[in-house]
């Protein structure tokens, strides 16, 4: 290896460090997975972030396969890094050209990496939004990686798309004593209709009653007076016609007589109420 090939290592190794398993990290950001280019000179353009849910269709995940093509100038060589938010925290694996997990073509850059994440859990509840992302973090040539398609278990997840914003939160629950607070009221607000309605019924009852015992107290000296019309037919008309009638008394019973009723009407209309 070269004097080159060793600075580039060994600044690769300490971008590695400093950047690994951070979701803050300066970074490109799309809600579609697709094919991106990324430079490793720049703090900005060297990672790329997707949103986790974008692969919400997939419950585990075994293997994430890279295939890129690397820039060559008088030697072929880079690495970077890929990872996720898991229901088990960060998971990240790296990858260098010349490791183990990487099929390389040094004449031409392009390169696939393999890494195995053993079945994570992928983390789509996360509060904040969880991600996949992707890192170049070394180079060769002009230190650029041109993504050409990333794989999930051995299928392709380019053009999926998710969003970056974190799950809608569920509505609280109703407080107890605010929704009987609430039942109270509507029980209130029907009692007090029943009572205006039982008010009203008894209204009208004692107004019948009035009428009840107004049409008795009526009745009653109607009676009295046609007593009086009968027993005045009775008196001598062969008696001189100057003479006064003689009062037979009829018409002060028949006025004690309606007294009476209106009293017994009262009462009745009393004990009723």
């Amino acid at each position: 290896m070269n004097f080159k090939k060793i600075i580039s290592a060994v600044a690769a190794a300490a971008v590695a460090v400093s950047a690994m398993a951070v979701s803050a990290f300066a970074a490109m950001q799309s809600e579609t997975i697709a094919a991106v280019k990324l430079d490793s000179k720049s703090e900005n353009d060297k990672m790329i972030q997707w949103p986790i849910n974008a692969i919400s269709d997939i419950t585990s995940i075994n293997t994430i396969t890279i295939v890129g093509t690397a820039s060559v100038a008088d030697y072929c060589g880079g690495g970077g890094a890929i990872g996720f938010d898991s229901t088990d925290g960060w998971k990240q694996v790296d990858f260098a050209l010349d490791g183990a997990n990487v099929t390389l073509d040094s004449a031409t850059g392009d390169f696939t990496a393999e890494c195995d994440f053993g079945g994570a859990t992928p983390y789509f509840d996360k509060e904040d939004g969880g991600i996949i992302q992707l890192g170049w973090w070394w180079g060769s040539g002009d230190q650029t990686m041109q993504l050409n398609d990333v794989l999930v278990n051995g299928t392709s997840v380019l053009g999926k798309i998710g969003s970056f914003s974190a799950p809608a939160a569920e509505a609280p629950a109703e407080d107890e004593a605010t929704a009987d607070a609430e039942t109270d009221e509507v029980e209130d607000t029907a009692d007090a209709d029943a009572d205006v309605v039982d008010d009203a019924a008894d209204d009208a009852d004692e107004a019948d009653e009035a009428d009840v015992a107004e049409d008795t107290a009526e009745d009653v000296e109607d009676d009295a007076a046609d007593e009086v019309a009968v027993d005045n037919t009775a008196v001598d008309t062969t008696a001189d016609s100057t003479t006064t009638p003689v009062q037979t008394g009829n018409v002060s019973a028949a006025v004690i007589l309606s007294v009476m009723a209106v009293a017994g009407a009262a009462a009745v209309a009393a004990k009723r109420k």
